[in-house]
């Protein structure tokens, strides 16, 4: 089973360095609802499921790795934009930093399920967010091609909350 969509990545390219939308992107790069968030959130529930839920532990080790790689394409478009991609966003004239608490701990299999389901809904939500407002024709074709990542998660979870039930 893949856990990425069988597309390739965009060219990793801005149209010029502009700082702001480079805080743009920090938000979904180490904000609340961030790329590096849900990689803590997805090893958390790997490690707690191993022995108890292997098949979904092994998937979440799969998609945590995906988001990786999304991680190291919006670190490389910050800093192409023009900032060093700290674990950290930008909120008005406040730089906050990564923080665990960010992560929705929890080890029932459904609760978690149904956190990791809101995880990447909310994830294309700011994606989208970012489509909006954001003008820089190659940002958004990597955004579109990330989005499509995070749609395949949704199934995925989806597809093995069915299968709890």
């Amino acid at each position: 089973m893949k856990y990425y969509v069988d597309l390739p990545y965009p060219k990793i390219q801005v149209e010029r360095p502009n700082i702001k939308y480079a805080k743009i992107l920090s938000d979904v790069y180490a904000g609340e609802i961030s790329e590096d968030t849900c990689i803590h959130l997805y090893i958390f529930e790997h490690i707690v499921l191993k022995n108890t839920y292997s098949e979904y532990s092994k998937i979440l080790k799969e998609i945590a790795i995906v988001e990786m790689h999304h991680l190291d394409i919006l670190g490389r478009l910050i800093r192409l934009l023009g900032l060093e991609p700290l674990f950290v966003s930008y909120k008005i004239d406040k730089i906050i930093p990564w923080n665990s608490n960010y992560i929705k701990y929890n080890t029932n299999i459904k609760d978690m399920i149904d956190i990791d389901i809101k995880s990447e809904e909310n994830a294309i939500k700011c994606y989208q967010n970012i489509i909006s407002i954001i003008n820089d024709k190659y940002v958004i074709e990597i955004i579109k091609r990330i989005i499509l990542d995070e749609e395949l998660h949704i199934k995925i979870f989806k597809d093995i909350k069915s299968r709890l039930n």
